[in-house]
């Protein structure tokens, strides 16, 4: 993420999103393709990594796919906090938290087809809304 970071930084990015007990190995190897951490793990270091950057943008693509409901609600917790005034770009199929986005556009066939907040979007009761409502009787 830098190159140039301190050992003092890296181990404040691992404690900001609870990966605390990497900070003793900080030259372990990953495995291939990262295949010695969860995905859980591999998405709190891409947050870590993210963090560290100090970028003012940040920009996820389905930052939670393949992850279970416990371990999604963790990176989006972990997600939210570190957040503060950074602009935060989601591409995601799941709309768990939508509700804390400023403004959600939905694609269709490459198009944007709708645009509002979540409660606005929900009221249009179209693309958006069904997504939610088949998303949320899967959840409840």
């Amino acid at each position: 993420a830098r190159p140039e970071a301190t050992d003092e930084e890296l181990q404040e990015s691992l404690r900001r999103v609870g990966l605390d007990h990497f900070s003793h190995d900080l030259n372990m190897e990953p495995g291939t393709q990262g295949m010695r951490f969860s995905g859980g793990e591999r998405q709190l270091l891409a947050l870590a990594r993210a963090w560290l950057t100090q970028s003012d943008i940040w920009i996820f693509d389905e930052a939670t796919a393949h992850l279970d409901a416990n371990t999604e609600r963790k990176i989006l917790d972990t997600l939210w906090t570190l957040k503060g005034n950074k602009t935060l770009l989601m591409v995601t199929h799941r709309l768990v938290d939508m509700e804390k986005m400023d403004e959600i556009l939905v694609m269709s066939g490459g198009q944007i087809v709708e645009k509002g907040t979540h409660a606005q979007l929900l009221s249009q009761k179209g693309i958006y809304a069904r997504m939610f409502d088949l998303q949320k009787e899967v959840l409840d």
